[in-house]
């Protein structure tokens, strides 16, 4: 999966969702660090939403709170769910 930033001004959106490979590192590894920070910097400057796929640890939920991330998807949150299930669990 590719993008390109050019995208940013060119195609109308309100989320922007950051990779999991990112997130997988986020914690570990300064570089992704500062990566997902920018992005989400760089999203709210233009009044985009951040979604962050693949949270799995409470460590990542925590640092992508402080961030400011807006929204999460992933295990730790809450696994997949069938439609039945999903109907049920609202």
């Amino acid at each position: 999966r590719y993008s390109s930033l050019n995208y940013l001004s060119l195609i109308p959106f309100d989320k922007l969702k950051i990779d999991k490979s990112y997130i997988d590192r986020v914690v570990k590894h300064k570089t992704d660090q500062i990566i997902v920070e920018h992005i989400i910097s760089l999203s709210k400057n233009l009044g985009i939403e951040t979604v962050a796929e693949g949270i799995e640890i409470i460590d990542q939920y925590r640092l992508l709170n402080a961030l400011g991330c807006d929204y999460g998807q992933g295990y730790l949150l809450q696994r997949p769910m069938a439609e039945d299930a999903i109907i049920h669990y609202m």
